[in-house]
């Protein structure tokens, strides 16, 4: 066991900030009920997307507000100094010497960072939450874990923020490249233009902003190792690590396509329920997402079509350009809008809609993205686009086909409107 001067030791580590970084919109939405004690807290998303840069910015502005630091306890639950807590019962031991210090005229707020490490996390936490009024925040890197089980064991009583890797916009601003009008693009064009190749290719992870193309290869596969094995193949106990990332890989190369789960497990030389339970273990990993099948007809939502997409570029990294592109179209509009707002459209006979977005505002908006546009490509995308607005007939909708750099020349219907990639990212 740990004393007290230990304890504070390894939380002014843990909140270090090495830059001030940039205020994310996730951040934003947090500290609106940053003062509010319940419900709880939780952070969800991918490694390395960020998880653990908001919670330290949260403890930087408690302070600065005037919340006394030892009433603040911030444990990383991936620090090599706190391997021993991996049960509540030692959980409860450190927050038993943290409360000792606490003043008790001020709030209390814990922070566990990666929290799907400590063994029945979840009975402590409920406990806690129950017994005080303390400002409970959790980030975890574990979907399933976090949103299935701890939901029904809390009974609904959390607000949930799932945090993606950085949109093309937050890169921007990283970079501290203006972009906010006309002009400023205009002025910085071949900066902005070379980064949506960077942003194309190999995702929003910042900790890749400044390596080279190479180093950025090197770092990918070893967050993919990091996550395949020791996320999900050490947590599942999977029996076979060499499926599960040959998984992986076909999925990379068929991102955004329409796959089938039989004819993998016929690849593969596994059994379906094999290939459909590997498959969720990536999902529950946040490595990628599926899109469910939004029924034109009957407007009622159903998955027997599946397609999946990544949550970033980089682990797409070797999939075709145009499959990239769509990709990313997908991220941001699961960003503006929730994956459970995101659909596939296809009709019986094969015609598809790239994602249908049903909106907060009674609207149907639908999306097709091309990488290039020409008279031939254009054709499908219109009749595509239209057939949807056809069976939206009593629903508000907007139609939008998406390519990348060049402008469309061709007239589209009125109905249809035109964006290339770089406005539909930064508008």
């Amino acid at each position: 066991m740990i004393s007290y001067k230990e304890l504070a030791d390894i939380i002014v580590e843990s909140v270090s900030l090495t830059d001030e970084g940039i205020v994310r919109s996730r951040e934003l939405e947090i500290k609106k009920v940053l003062f509010v004690p319940k419900p709880l807290k939780v952070i969800t998303g991918l490694r390395r997307s960020g998880k653990s840069f908001i919670l330290k910015r949260l403890y930087k502005q408690l302070v600065g507000e005037g919340i006394p630091r030892q009433n603040i306890l911030f444990l990383n639950l991936e620090n090599d100094w706190l391997s021993f807590i991996r049960d509540t019962l030692a959980l409860r031991r450190v927050y038993d010497l943290f409360m000792s210090g606490t003043n008790p005229k001020k709030p209390v707020y814990l922070f566990f960072d990666e929290v799907q490490n400590v063994g029945n996390w979840e009975k402590f936490i409920r406990t806690i939450y129950d017994a005080t009024e303390h400002h409970i925040y959790i980030t975890g890197s574990n979907a399933q874990l976090l949103s299935k089980e701890f939901s029904s064991t809390l009974g609904g009583r959390i607000l949930e923020y799932d945090l993606f890797p950085f949109s093309f916009k937050e890169m921007l601003e990283y970079k501290r490249i203006p972009f906010q009008n006309a002009f400023d693009r205009s002025e910085y064009k071949n900066e902005l233009n070379r980064l949506l190749s960077d942003y194309l290719n190999f995702g929003g992870i910042c900790e890749t902003f400044e390596l080279p193309d190479e180093t950025k290869i090197s770092y990918r596969k070893s967050l993919i190792d990091k996550i395949v094995i020791r996320d999900i193949a050490e947590r599942y106990n999977v029996r076979s690590f060499e499926l599960l990332k040959n998984l992986m890989q076909y999925l990379e190369k068929n991102t955004g396509n329409i796959i089938s789960y039989r004819k993998i497990s016929n690849i593969a030389n596994a059994s379906e329920p094999t290939i459909e339970q590997y498959i969720s273990y990536l999902e529950n990993a946040w490595i990628i997402e599926k899109l469910k099948k939004f029924s034109w007809k009957t407007k009622s939502i159903f998955d027997i079509n599946k397609k999946f997409y990544f949550t970033d570029n980089l682990f797409c990294h070797f999939a075709d350009i145009e499959d990239k592109l769509e990709n990313i179209c997908f991220q941001h509009l699961a960003r503006r809008h929730g994956t459970v707002h995101v659909f596939l459209g296809r009709d019986d006979k094969g015609k598809e809609v790239d994602f249908i977005v049903k909106s907060d505002h009674n609207q149907v908006l639908g999306y097709q993205v091309c990488y290039h546009l020409t008279e031939e490509n254009l054709k499908r995308e219109i009749s595509s686009l239209l057939l949807l607005q056809k069976y939206m007939e009593d629903k508000s909708t907007k139609l939008f086909i998406i390519s990348m750099y060049q402008s469309n020349k061709t007239p589209l219907p009125e109905q249809i409107e035109y964006l290339n990639i770089m406005d539909f990212l930064i508008s």
